[in-house]
């Protein structure tokens, strides 16, 4: 079993099942533009889309194949926080074999046009255009596209999220109740 370590910045979580497991995968985005999924047993209630994270983690063999396995996480204090921005994507193309551009308006009506290294926003052309918000890091005192993130995903995220954690807290509460009320 190998590890190693990871940084960079939440692009997406997901509930997902390994195995008999549940877990939450996390798509991160590296400063640089590459891509991760991990996932993560219990992760902690600070974690958000956008977040600048770091920790390590080890590979573990599935039916579906490897996956990386997070052991330990914290926020990652010497990425710079990220900038986001609400946009309205209305264009995208591919121009190379896992390049696209992206082309639109932010929401105070300034065009923009980026090149991603993600292909998988190809899946958004149907719906375009499109309310998305944009995941910037400063870079060299630019702001740097590093990902786009479907805007009502995001809402739905946050409330799934949110009643998740009211939901946690209300389970780890239970016992206690119990005990206080004399049931066993």
């Amino acid at each position: 079993m190998s590890g190693g370590t990871f940084s960079g910045y939440v692009e997406g979580l997901h509930i997902s099942r390994l195995g008999k497991a549940i877990l939450l995968k996390i798509r991160l985005v590296t400063p640089g533009g590459q891509r991760v999924e991990l996932y993560i047993h219990a992760p902690p209630d600070w974690l958000s889309l956008g977040k600048a994270i770091s920790g390590t983690y080890h590979q573990a063999e599935t039916p579906d194949g490897t996956v990386l396995i997070i052991d330990s996480i914290v926020e990652d204090k010497n990425l710079r926080p990220a900038i986001i921005h609400e946009l309205t994507v209305e264009k995208i193309l591919r121009i190379g074999q896992d390049t696209v551009v992206v082309e639109g308006k932010y929401s105070d009506g300034r065009m923009f046009s980026h090149t991603l290294r993600d292909t998988r926003l190809l899946e958004l052309q149907p719906r375009l255009p499109i309310k998305s918000l944009g995941l910037f890091i400063e870079r060299d005192s630019l702001q740097v596209l590093v990902t786009i993130i479907n805007k009502n995903e995001f809402n739905l995220l946050a409330r799934a999220y949110e009643f998740s954690s009211q939901l946690l807290k209300a389970g780890l509460e239970e016992p206690e109740k119990r005990f206080l009320e004399g049931e066993q």
